[in-house]
């Protein structure tokens, strides 16, 4: 296994690189109170309902908070000093899973189960399920590939596994005696990627085979300190924290406080210095930004490291963090412990676009109305978007060339625009509603109307050809027909009803507001006296519609 150690003039560059580009890139940074004072909030996850779902350590509950309105609620386990505390996360059965196994009052390992908080009941319902292994204290925990929850036992020096269906626990001994295993990830080759605190390991727990198979690779530093953090990166790879206090010699000491990162194909390690000393990176997380997020916790602050240049931008905040997740808004969540506060890290960016609402009002079928501008804006003091492809739903369309902002990366405070149009290819009322598709949330979005209008040639409504002597011809009228739309109609054939006959024909196609003739002559058949009528029906068509001019004919036989 080959270790990789960046030196120290790397990481003197990168500190230096990190706080010149975080003091020009510094993200807005919201708190929010949490209603039960000294709640201690620990783990945090995101939850299959889009809210964020918290450990409230000290006062034995389950929090939830609105990702839009910030609205906080909480919940009690049922379990009386369960030991909630650093362990959560959602289930592929859309459950919160925690893990009950952390030291509180005066029992040292907590309630030693995994709960359950059902979703789909109101309130929510909380079953707690015990862990075979006494005192095992469960700590991390997280969703495996296989639709199962694994969860790390500090003091069990197992992996345990529980079935979401049948609530069936299975444990795995971890190799390395005493190791106590933490934190846990599923990694993207699909296995489970776990911190061991003690053992000083990064272990793997391989799902292809039976019995799972357990491999540990030793983290370069001696005494790092890896415990909670460990996560899947926006690179493919496991980063973990080294920044938890370790004994050594019989002295308490912070780790390594460091950054590491474990290749899963070739298993090669890489740590990265923390510029803050003794910071105590804890718990980790991938962002939207397509960055590291790491809380530390002895400093009161937030690092960043960014993946593609290992820079590391470290934030103040006051208080001291311990989880951090991701959030369904593309935003970065995390506990303030002793702040018994929720913190947001505003990464997504905030897209605004006017008008709200547009109205095309009518216009012919097979027609299209005039553009109509939309600007889109990009209200995020330090985030940029970068905006999907803007497809309105037909008969609603984007005016050819007119599109600056699909694919685009919007800078903050900056503007795009775009055209639309209404294009209805039939006769009828039209709504919809058009999102503007961008990397976080919520999507902004223009209600669209527009009514299809039919086409109706003009014409005379009626027309007197005179007088003729039965059987004999008479003198000839012309018929003027135009087309008042905006679109082109398809003339057809036209027909006769009565003694009249078509002389001449020049529709076939009618261009907005064209013209044609139709000259008819009265024929009254040998033997007809006195008034005779007839009709002239002349079919159209503009796409899928149609239409018929008729105008009524009349003469007199003598």
């Amino acid at each position: 296994m080959k270790t990789i150690v960046v030196a120290l003039i790397g990481a003197l560059a990168a500190y230096f690189y990190a706080y010149s580009l975080g003091a020009a890139t510094t993200p807005k940074i919201n708190n929010y109170p949490i209603p039960t004072a000294k709640s201690h909030p620990w783990a945090i996850t995101s939850g299959s309902d889009g809210a964020l779902w918290f450990i409230e350590s000290n006062v034995n509950q389950i929090g939830r908070i609105d990702p839009t309105t910030h609205a906080i609620t909480e919940y009690l386990v049922p379990t009386p000093n369960s030991g909630v505390n650093a362990g959560i996360t959602s289930g592929s059965d859309g459950a919160l899973w925690f893990t009950e196994g952390g030291a509180v009052a005066d029992n040292a390992y907590g309630a030693n189960q995994i709960g359950r908080l059902d979703l789909t009941t109101t309130p929510p319902t909380i079953t707690g399920y015990l862990v075979p292994t006494s005192d095992s204290a469960p700590g991390g925990i997280t969703n495996g590939p296989d639709g199962a929850l694994w969860f790390a036992e500090r003091d069990g020096n197992k992996i345990g596994r529980i079935e979401p269906t049948t609530y069936a626990i299975t444990e795995y001994p971890v190799p390395t005696a005493n190791s106590r295993p933490n934190g846990i990830t599923t990694g993207p080759d699909g296995a489970l990627w776990f911190a061991e605190y003690d053992g000083n390991n990064i272990g793997r727990l391989d799902l292809t085979t039976t019995p799972p198979t357990i491999t540990e690779y030793p983290v370069p530093t001696a005494n790092s300190g890896i415990n909670s953090g460990i996560t899947t990166g926006p690179d493919g790879a496991i980063w973990f924290t080294e920044g938890s206090q370790v004994l050594v010699n019989g002295v308490v000491t912070y780790g390594a406080t460091q950054i590491g990162r474990i290749d899963p194909t070739t298993h090669d390690i890489t740590e990265y210095p923390v510029p803050t000393k003794d910071s105590g990176p804890s718990y980790i997380t991938s962002g939207s930004d397509g960055a590291l997020w790491f809380t530390e916790y002895y400093a009161n602050q937030m690092g960043r490291i960014d993946p593609t240049t290992d820079a590391v931008t470290e934030y103040v905040l006051g208080s001291d963090t311990r989880g951090i997740t991701s959030g369904p808004d593309g935003d970065v969540w995390f506990t303030e412990y002793t702040g018994d506060k929720i913190g947001q890290v505003v990464l997504s960016a905030v897209l605004k676009a006017a008008p709200g609402k547009i109205n095309f009002g009518n216009v012919d079928a097979t027609g299209a109305s005039k553009a109509k501008k939309v600007t889109v804006t990009n209200t995020s003091k330090s985030a940029s978007a970068v905006i999907g492809t803007i497809s309105p739903a037909a008969p609603f369309a984007i005016v050819t060339d007119s599109d600056h902002c699909s694919g685009q990366t919007l800078a903050p405070k900056k503007t795009c625009i775009f055209e639309l149009n209404f294009q209805p290819a039939t006769v009828g009322g039209f709504s919809a509603t058009l999102a503007i598709p961008f990397n976080g949330g919520p999507e902004p979005e223009i209600s669209l109307a527009g009514t299809g209008l039919s086409v109706a040639l003009k014409g005379p409504k009626s027309e007197t050809l005179g007088t003729a002597a039965a059987g004999s011809i008479g003198k000839a009228k012309t018929l003027t027909i135009s087309n008042p739309g905006s679109v082109s109609v398809t003339v057809d054939t036209a027909s006769l009803s009565g003694p009249f006959t078509i002389v001449t024909d020049t529709c076939a196609t009618l261009a907005p507001e064209g013209k044609c003739e139709i000259s008819l002559e009265f024929t009254p058949p040998a033997g007809a006296t006195g008034p005779q009528s007839g009709q002239l029906s002349l079919p159209y068509t503009y796409g899928s519609n149609s239409g018929t001019y008729r105008a009524a004919l009349s003469g007199t036989a003598k």
